[in-house]
């Protein structure tokens, strides 16, 4: 875990990634403040669309923030 009182800007942090095929998207996150990990997927062969928006809604609620790898370029839009 981190130290909270060094890094007081990352409490809040979730680090997530996205990926994207023409058959299969995928956010896998990692929350800073509880440790805890989590991968949505959307395909033929699972569907967490109800709970990956039911996760972004919470994120939003609860006033966290999203960092990612490559968000300006990727991500984000």
């Amino acid at each position: 875990m981190l130290d909270f009182e060094k890094y007081k800007f990352a409490k809040h942090d979730i680090i997530y990634d996205i990926e994207t095929y023409p058959n299969v998207f995928t956010f896998a996150c990692y929350s800073v403040l509880t440790g805890e990990s989590n991968v949505f997927e959307i395909s033929q062969y699972r569907n967490d669309i109800d709970i990956f928006l039911e996760y972004l809604r919470d994120v939003k609620r609860n006033k966290l923030r999203l960092v990612g790898f490559n968000n300006l370029g990727f991500d984000y839009p």
